[in-house]
């Protein structure tokens, strides 16, 4: 079982944040395994022990520590859940290249510790959210630190230079037709090879990789509100070429069918209660 809450960020994390989380896992028998699926944001994980494995490729698992950066990925990750707790900051797509200030493709496909990513103030974080009373007061301690951490990094910064990809990305999440990489460079003043570049840097991925991955969210996530699939509306809701195309790249991202997605989806949500309905 899992019981989750979530948090609305202060107003001026908004800009940078998607969503802030606690959560609980009671699995003392046998993990649970989960399909995570790619949505085009980086996380920031602060649990009290490392209770979660996470298979990023064909090697097998790995165990991470217990405060880590999930870097981007292309691809659904297999998760195996035991018993414990932990917060979880989920950025906007360029949200975290703000608070990491680094390039968000040293992140990709990639699991890393904060202390390695943020020297000692990834140690700070981490400690002083895990020995707070109380969950609520551990979270307004996290978004102490991520405050100061914007404010510091976004200082030194000109952020000007950066909207005009973070306009593209709005762009790209609110559209559900866009499908080829031409479409966006009619509203960018850079060049398709320079777009890449600071694609890479901000958000960790090419457009391509992107543009298919929120594609994919927007579709899972009707499939997910309406708990029914019709091939023919998702092909001309979401702009996919023909079924045959929808059905490659769920399978390509997800290793699912759109079928087998939502059977999967159903069996998560009877794992899960929130604190306010609990």
């Amino acid at each position: 079982m899992i019981k989750r809450d979530f948090t609305e960020p202060r107003e001026c994390l908004k800009k940078y944040i998607e969503c802030l989380a606690y959560s609980e896992f009671h699995y003392p028998e046998k993990p649970f395994n989960y399909v995570l699926t790619p949505d085009g944001c980086t996380g920031l994980i602060i649990q009290n022990a490392p209770f979660c494995e996470y298979k990023l490729n064909e090697h097998g698992y790995v165990t991470p520590d217990r405060c880590f950066i999930l870097g981007q990925t292309k691809r659904a990750i297999i998760v195996n859940y035991r018993s414990g707790y932990r917060f979880l900051v989920k950025f906007k797509p360029w949200g975290a290249h703000y608070f990491l200030n680094a390039p968000m493709n040293l992140f990709t496909e990639k699991i890393i510790g904060l202390e390695s990513a943020l020297g000692r103030y990834g140690r700070e974080i981490c400690e002083s959210v895990l020995n707070a009373p109380d969950k609520t007061a551990a979270t307004n301690i996290l978004q102490d630190m991520l405050e100061k951490r914007f404010a510091h990094n976004l200082s030194s910064k000109k952020i000007e230079d950066d909207e005009n990809i973070i306009d593209t990305v709005k762009k790209i999440i609110g559209s559900k037709h866009i499908t080829r990489v031409i479409e966006l460079l009619e509203s960018s003043y850079y060049g398709k090879r320079h777009l890449s570049r600071k694609f890479h840097a901000i958000i960790g991925l090419n457009p391509k990789s992107f543009i298919k991955i929120i594609r994919l969210r927007l579709c899972l996530e009707n499939i997910r509100i309406k708990k029914v699939i019709s091939p023919e509306m998702l092909l001309k809701e979401f702009g996919y070429y023909d079924r045959s195309h929808m059905i490659r790249e769920f399978k390509e991202i997800l290793s699912l069918t759109p079928t087998s997605y939502l059977e999967e989806r159903l069996r998560v949500i009877d794992n899960i209660i929130g604190y306010k309905n609990a």
